[in-house]
Formats: structure tokens, sequence, C-alpha cells
């Protein structure tokens, strides 16, 4: 079988396209795709089911000059959560996708050393309106005040991003990160320098 890494732009977004389970019209306006090509193509697409070969093909993408925005266009709700996630994991941090304290549900939870970054994410096809991104703020302050009640996560020092579709640059609401997805590899990366310039908060502090 000829390996992943070998296909072209056009194959790997395919790929991507119908693991998600996502219309393929756009795709036909840039590309031309025969039925055949796309039943080719389809024998690839449970190997998708492995995280790692996921973040591998969206980061290929990336090297091939596709925009992050076409890769998460591809994708559902889920699997923009599980794009972020992988993202965190890849730089190192643990992560619980889905998780509940008491009457809160938190889309993702990263934790490394004693940084917890609470993480609420925003598939939408919009840029968050300042007022929504206020409010959407202060409701992930007030759940991430919650997390240190599980035992896993007591003595960690909680900090907030919201990771949303759209967007043209970062900004930070009342020490609470917004960031959108095309610059998430950046955020991570600059986390410490944010916490120690004081751009990032800690939740308890709020």
């Amino acid at each position: 079988m000829q390996k992943l890494e070998n296909l072209s732009m056009k194959e790997l977004y395919i790929i991507l396209l119908r693991y998600y389970k996502r219309p393929i019209n756009r795709v036909r306006l840039l590309w031309s795709i025969e039925e055949e090509e796309l039943e080719k193509l389809d024998r690839y697409i449970d190997l998708l089911d492995n995280p790692h070969i996921r973040l591998s093909i969206m980061e290929r993408l990336l090297e091939l000059g596709l925009s992050i925005d076409k890769i998460v266009e591809a994708m559902d709700w889920r699997g923009f959560e599980s794009l972020v996630s992988e993202f965190f994991r890849s730089y190192g941090y643990k992560v619980y996708g889905g998780y509940r304290i008491r009457r809160f549900e938190y889309d993702i939870i990263a934790v490394k050393g004693d940084i917890l970054i609470s993480i609420d994410c925003k598939h939408w096809d919009r840029p968050l309106p300042p007022s929504k991104a206020r409010d959407i703020a202060k409701m992930l302050i007030r759940r991430s005040r919650e997390i240190n009640i599980d035992r896993r996560f007591k003595g960690k020092k909680i900090y907030m991003a919201i990771i949303s579709m759209r967007g043209e640059t970062p900004r930070f609401i009342d020490g609470v990160a917004l960031i959108p997805i095309l610059y998430i590899k950046n955020f991570i990366e600059e986390i410490p320098s944010l916490i120690y310039l004081g751009y990032l908060k800690e939740a308890n502090e709020l």
C-alpha cells in the first residue's frame, strides 16, 4: 500500500474529509475528482483512527501549503477538539477530553507539570463577537475554579484558553487567552512566557 506521506495535498485532504464524513463539494471545485479515485483513497480512512496519524496528516497538509482554516473546515466539532488535543499532546501535555467535574463538563483539560490549561473549543464558522467572547470567558473562569475539587488536579495552577476556529489574532480577556487555531502552536510554545508576563492569569485569582 502506498505510504500516506507520499500522497498529494488533494489526496490527503480528501482522506481527511471522508474520515470526518464532510461533503467534498468544495474540493470538487478545486480539483477534478473521479469516483474511482475516491474509492482508492477510502482504503486509507481507517488509518486515521490513530490520533498520531491524524496529526501527521494535518501537519503534512500545512507543510504542503494548505491553510489551517481549510483543514479545520474538513472537521466536525469532535474533530476540532481532537486536533486541539493532539497539538497539546505533541508538546508533552497530558490531555483529558470531555472531562466532567460535578455539574461542569470541560472540552479539554491539558496538564504539564504544575500547569493546567482549561480549554473551551469553539468550532464556529465566524469569529467570536467581543461581547460573546467575554461571556464565554466569564463562564470558563467560573467552571475552571472548580477543577481543583478533583483530587487528580489538586495543587495545579489553572489557566484558561478559548480556542476558536476563526479569528485574526490572539487576544486576552480578563486573563483568558482567545486563540484562533491558526496560532495554536505559537500559543502552546509561549505559555510559560504568557504566564510570566501576566497575560494568562490563574482562575482562582480572578
